[in-house]
C-alpha cells in the first residue's frame, strides 16, 4: 500500500498535525470525509474529492494513500463517464469487521473495506443514493437517512452487512416540514 504524497508538519504546546497532499489540484477542499477504526487497528479515511483512501497506522504513526484503482474500485460508469468528485461520507465498523462508507455520489454505491484477510480489500455495493449517518442494529443492518434525491426526503435506507446488499423497500416516515 503506497502512493506518492507530500506532507508538512507543525506542532504547538497543545497538539501536532501532519498536512498531507496528493499533489493533485481539486475544486473541492474536502478530499476525505469520515474516519473509521478498522478491525486491524488501523484508521481508514473515505475519499470524498480524492481518488485514494488514507490509511493511518497508530502503532507507528505512519500514513499511506491507497488508490481506488489499485483496489479495482470504478471511478466512472456509463451514467457517470467522467466520474465524480464527491464520493463517500460517514463510515461505520460493522460486527463482521468490515467498514462501510455511505455514498454521496459515488459510482457503484456504498464503499466496503475489509481487512480480515490481512490485506485491504475494497468493493462497492448498493444503489446510487445520497445518504448520511447511520447506525447498525443487532442483526447487522445499517440504517441511514436520505440526504437528497427523490422527493419527498422521508426515507431510511437499510443495508444488510451479512449479505452486503440493500434491503427494499426503504422505511418511510412522515414529516411536518412545510417549507
Amino acid at each position: 500500500m503506497s502512493s506518492s504524497s507530500s506532507s508538512s508538519s507543525s506542532s504547538s504546546n497543545y497538539f501536532s498535525y501532519k498536512l498531507i497532499s496528493t499533489g493533485r489540484p481539486s475544486n473541492n477542499a474536502i478530499k476525505w470525509r469520515s474516519i473509521v477504526a478498522g478491525a486491524d487497528g488501523k484508521l481508514y479515511c473515505a475519499p470524498y474529492a480524492d481518488d485514494s483512501i488514507i490509511v493511518i497506522d497508530p502503532a507507528d504513526d505512519s500514513l499511506s494513500l491507497v488508490s481506488l484503482t489499485s483496489l479495482s474500485i470504478p471511478l466512472s460508469s456509463p451514467e457517470q463517464p467522467f466520474g465524480t468528485s464527491q464520493k463517500w461520507v460517514d463510515g461505520l465498523l460493522a460486527p463482521n469487521g468490515k467498514m462501510y462508507f455511505n455514498q454521496h455520489n459515488a459510482v457503484g454505491g456504498r464503499l466496503i473495506l475489509d481487512t480480515s484477510g490481512g490485506s485491504l480489500v475494497a468493493s462497492v455495493s448498493g444503489d446510487r443514493l445520497q445518504i448520511r449517518g447511520g447506525a447498525i442494529d443487532t442483526k447487522g443492518v445499517i440504517h441511514s437517512t436520505q440526504y437528497s434525491g427523490n422527493t419527498p426526503l422521508n426515507q431510511v435506507y437499510r443495508f444488510d452487512t451479512n449479505t452486503d446488499t440493500g434491503i427494499s423497500p426503504p422505511l418511510e416516515y412522515t414529516t411536518a416540514r412545510t417549507g
